[in-house]
């Protein structure tokens, strides 16, 4: 017979050994574990990413011209060309390069107000039986011309500025106008051709003078404005089928019976 702490130490190894078999059992009728798996970020975006296009390089909008004018069309500065002719008007005669066509010399002086050139509007004159016209020869090629005007046309249809002719049906010219119906003091640029009309025209800026450009390419002339002579408005282009022969300054009512006004020129300038 075992003596009782033999027996005692043999069941505790029995106990022992009871609970390491059923931990056994366990652990083999138990899934074993998988380790976590780590997603690692790719250093591209997936072809299915579409990427943001480029940033555009912005341009800034054009400065709008020192105008009231509201109705501006395009903002063109004057070309870079040649001064072929200026007559400043501060001499007491014309230069000989120009030609009146129905000279009233009661209506246009160089003295009534020193440098400049004014011109009396002569009522019932128009393009087709003008009274002092003033005209030169037109260039052979392209050219710009220009002059600086004070005019207040009241009455309908009281004009004065640039004229660019072959005779009074045929002729494109660009200037200030007054017309009731379009509501008073205007800008207009006018083509006349075949005794046809075509006219484009803004309402004109309150300041006394006004900066009045034509510019030739070929048959075509377009019309320009501006209150400073620096910034230009383009007001618009008439394509011709004539033969212009002189350009120069015109003053006329459109043969309406008016009240005869002055126009001041201060210059003219011929430019390609």
């Amino acid at each position: 017979m075992q003596s009782r702490p033999a027996f005692i130490s043999a069941c505790v190894r029995l106990s022992c050994l009871g609970v390491f078999l059923a931990v056994a059992a366990c652990s083999s009728s138990a899934p074993e574990s998988q380790p976590a798996t780590r997603t690692s970020v790719p250093s591209t975006l997936p072809s299915t990413h579409t990427p943001l296009p480029p940033s555009s390089t912005h341009t800034p909008s054009p400065v709008p011209p020192k105008s009231t004018v509201t109705t501006i069309r395009s903002l063109t500065p004057i070309p870079s060309s040649e001064t072929v002719w200026v007559d400043n008007f501060e001499e007491s005669l014309l230069d000989d390069a120009w030609l009146w066509i129905g000279n009233d010399p009661s209506h246009w002086s160089l003295t009534a107000r020193s440098g400049y050139l004014m011109i009396t509007t002569t009522s019932s004159s128009g393009p087709e039986d003008p009274v002092n016209e003033l005209l030169q020869p037109l260039p052979a090629a392209d050219f710009s011309i220009q002059t600086r005007l004070s005019f207040n046309p009241i009455q309908d249809f009281h004009f004065a500025g640039l004229m660019i002719l072959r005779n009074g049906d045929n002729f494109v010219r660009l200037g200030e106008l007054y017309s009731g119906a379009a509501g008073g003091p205007l800008v207009a640029f006018d083509k006349k051709q075949s005794g046809a009309w075509s006219d484009l025209s803004v309402k004109r800026p309150d300041q006394e003078f006004l900066y009045l450009r034509i510019d030739r390419f070929g048959s075509t002339f377009d019309g320009y404005l501006s209150s400073d002579g620096i910034d230009w408005i383009l007001l618009g282009s008439h394509t011709v089928q004539f033969t212009p022969t002189r350009v120069g300054l015109y003053t006329g009512d459109g043969r309406q019976n008016t009240e005869e006004i002055p126009a001041l020129f201060d210059y003219f300038v011929l430019q390609r």
